[in-house]
């Protein structure tokens, strides 16, 4: 049996067919219109470069070891943390300075 022959038979098997309310499978059709959807809608996502920006800086070692320990093993976890608490300090570090500004005039 060829191999064309072969792939042929084997989708012929999984041919779309009505579900029935206790086949939980999807079809041969199915799943492909739910991998197209999947990468259709991560293709339209914008990507890290277009929402993000590369900085290089300096920070504490010891601070480094530590956010390291607890990054181990958790992919984007860095840029999570670094994101959120930089963003929570200056939230409260904007409004204390705003504060500030309006008690002098």
């Amino acid at each position: 049996m060829s191999r064309s022959r072969g792939l042929s038979d084997a989708f012929t098997k999984f041919e779309d067919k009505p579900k029935s309310d206790d086949d939980s499978t999807p079809t041969i059709k199915q799943a492909t219109e739910n991998i197209r959807n999947r990468y259709i809608a991560k293709s339209q996502k914008p990507t890290v470069e277009e929402t993000h920006t590369r900085s290089t800086f300096l920070f504490r070692n010891d601070l480094q070891e530590r956010l390291n320990k607890l990054a181990e093993g958790k992919r984007g976890f860095k840029t999570f943390f670094l994101n959120e608490a930089i963003e929570t300090l200056l939230d409260v570090y904007e409004e204390q300075a705003e504060k500030d500004w309006v008690s002098f005039t």
